[in-house]
């Protein structure tokens, strides 16, 4: 997941949309930190948009919400991944002679 994330962060065109309460959590409730990274998110800190979501960009070298979104992205083909590999080792184990 971390070598994907990698990958992820070093070809630089991914995004993902995260609601500005999680940026927020991420920079610890400090709103000064999250409007100067993400300025769309002032909009929820006021209340006029209480689901207002931010364009984050996948980065492991960047603020703590790009990190997160790096990881994230890198998780599902992660899951995937390890989906596939136990279902194939499960046929081949069971299509080997002598089992």
């Amino acid at each position: 997941m971390f070598i994907s994330a990698t990958i992820i962060s070093n070809y630089g065109n991914f995004f993902e949309a995260r609601g500005c309460d999680d940026i927020d959590y991420m920079f610890f409730n400090y709103q000064n930190y999250t409007e100067m990274f993400y300025p769309e998110c002032a909009a929820w800190y006021t209340g006029a948009n209480p689901n207002q979501y931010a364009v984050v960009q996948a980065n492991l070298g960047g603020d703590p919400a790009q990190a997160s979104t790096a990881l994230n992205l890198s998780f599902t083909m992660a899951a995937w991944l390890s989906l596939a590999l136990h279902a194939i080792g499960v046929e081949v184990y069971v299509s080997w002679p002598g089992s």
